[in-house]
């Protein structure tokens, strides 16, 4: 969205079933909401992979913890 500026034909605080969500009331808010997220769950799977080549239960346990806490912010983040 933020690259191609072309959000025209998208309706931004339409009615729907995403009417009312802070991240569908801009293209600002959809792109920092996707933004944040993407950047988080990409850096879980980083540390899956980590956590598979070291085979450590270390790391597997910090993983766990850290997927949930990214599970519960987007949660959070979708309800504001």
């Amino acid at each position: 969205m933020g690259i191609l500026k072309n959000v025209e034909n998208y309706p931004f605080g339409a009615e729907g079933p995403v009417a009312g969500l802070w991240q569908y009331e801009s293209a600002e808010n959809y792109t920092v909401y996707n933004l944040v997220l993407g950047i988080l769950w990409t850096l879980v799977s980083v540390l899956s992979l980590i956590s598979i080549i070291n085979k450590n239960l270390k790391y597997s346990i910090s993983l766990i913890i850290f997927v949930f806490i990214v599970y519960v912010f987007g949660r959070i983040l979708e309800n504001l």
